[in-house]
């Protein structure tokens, strides 16, 4: 029993430790991805420090999801409940869309101005990922 208990904890210890090197790396991607560092990624240096800092704009490109991810952090401190975090992803993408339609951006401008990923002209259907596993079980299955 003391063992296994053992065990556990060290696994979550483990997960925690492995959560806040990636919460780190998603932070700094999540920058590069609101500035456009594309080709030349994120520096520690005063060059890169002035660029996020260079306009409105680019404030509110990297300041509105910080802001975001402060209020969550507050909230889930605040109240235990399971449904919190799936609420609240969920509730995101709904203010941000109807935001959106009160001030009557369209998508593309949205895109050119870095609010919204663009991922490009897409030759497949967005599903044709799923049609991948059909093939693997079929594959197995003939084994």
């Amino acid at each position: 029993m003391e063992a296994s208990v053992s065990f556990y904890w060290k696994q979550g210890e483990c997960i925690q430790t492995v959560a806040e090197d990636e919460i780190a790396e998603i932070f700094l991607c999540r920058l590069e991805v609101a500035r456009g560092l594309k080709e030349e990624g994120f520096s520690y240096n005063l060059t890169t420090l002035k660029f996020f800092f260079e306009s409105p704009h680019a404030i509110a490109l990297w300041g509105i999801p910080l802001t975001l991810a402060i209020i969550l952090r507050i909230i889930t401190h605040r109240f235990h409940h399971q449904l919190i975090f799936p609420a609240y992803f969920f509730v995101i993408p709904v203010v941000f869309y109807i935001v959106v339609a009160i001030g009557g951006w369209d998508m593309d401008t949205l895109r050119a101005n870095n609010w919204v990923l663009d991922v490009g002209k897409q030759s497949r259907p967005w599903y044709t990922f799923y049609t991948l596993f059909g093939e693997l079980i079929s594959d197995d299955q003939n084994v």
